[in-house]
């Protein structure tokens, strides 16, 4: 499975897709940075791999919750 990895500024989405396919059902380290409008992401010990977001914004304000991953289920059965 190929990693993607989106972030949003205000100005539209980047977008930082991987080359390499990831192994399913097993655990992964990754590594991601944001300086700015520049994005980079590694996998294990893959090859970095980086994006940048379009317009003039430059800052990222997270409200909590936030997920990597995988977001919960959180429907009532």
């Amino acid at each position: 499975m190929i990693y993607e990895c989106r972030y949003d500024l205000g100005s539209g989405a980047a977008l930082i897709r991987s080359a390499d396919r990831l192994q399913l059902n097993r655990f992964h380290t990754v590594l991601a940075r944001r300086f700015r409008r520049d994005g980079i992401v590694r996998v294990d010990a893959a090859a970095e791999v980086s994006g940048t977001s379009r317009g003039m914004l430059q800052a990222l304000n997270v409200m909590t919750p936030f997920y990597l991953g995988y977001l919960p289920n959180t429907t009532a059965r």
